[in-house]
């Protein structure tokens, strides 16, 4: 049970956190996931493609866009990583409008994996320049 529950997302976990054995997580998971599956991958979709960071933290946000592309996967919606990097960009405001920028005209465009890294640091940067009055 550990296994599976260290497999499954954040987002996943709450729906099988109370049952006894893997086979009942599975279940639970597999009734939760399809039904009305078309429906469910357009709200997964459609949460994805409007997702806002807001006033939440990189690593926050991040884990929202994930969870919600694991989401999309374990329905049989694989999302390309490209398009997950764009949807990401798009999600952030406008504080991170020069870097978003950078990205977009940049030679090599990073995967998901490498945005969160390149996120993280932009958001100390802007942090900082916030602390300091914006100098």
């Amino acid at each position: 049970m550990y296994w599976f529950s260290m497999s499954v997302s954040d987002s996943m976990i709450v729906h099988i956190q109370d049952v006894k054995s893997t086979k009942q997580a599975w279940d639970t998971l597999v009734k939760m996931y399809s039904t009305n599956t078309q429906a469910r991958k357009m709200q997964l979709k459609q949460e994805l493609h409007n997702l806002q960071k807001n006033k939440m933290n990189i690593s926050d946000y991040f884990k929202k866009v994930k969870n919600l592309a694991d989401a999309l996967a374990f329905i049989g919606t694989l999302i390309d990583d490209e398009d997950l990097v764009v949807m990401t960009l798009n999600g952030l405001g406008k504080d991170y409008s020069q870097f978003r920028t950078s990205i977009v005209v940049s030679k090599t465009f990073p995967n998901f994996q490498n945005l969160i890294t390149l996120l993280i640091s932009e958001e100390m940067r802007i942090i900082g320049t916030s602390s300091n009055g914006g100098s």
